[in-house]
């Protein structure tokens, strides 16, 4: 069965939890396309747990991560 999922923050390719949906053990995962919201917002990564915040800040659209 397909099931489709939208994901932002660090499972987005490049971003340090990318690789759990690239395990093919839990099931293949295969880009179907690209979103953006309709207007940005500001995405940031943080924490030792690499949690991704959305915050509500219209407009700013600005994404920080921090790298290992």
């Amino acid at each position: 069965m397909t099931k489709l999922i939208f994901v932002y923050g660090t499972l987005k390719s490049g971003e340090p939890n990318y690789d759990l949906i690239r395990d093919e053990s839990r099931g293949k995962c295969t880009l179907r396309g690209r979103a953006t919201t309709e207007e940005k917002y500001p995405l940031v990564v943080a924490s030792r747990f690499d949690i991704p915040y959305l915050l509500y800040d219209p407009g700013k659209g600005h994404v920080r991560t921090k790298r290992r």
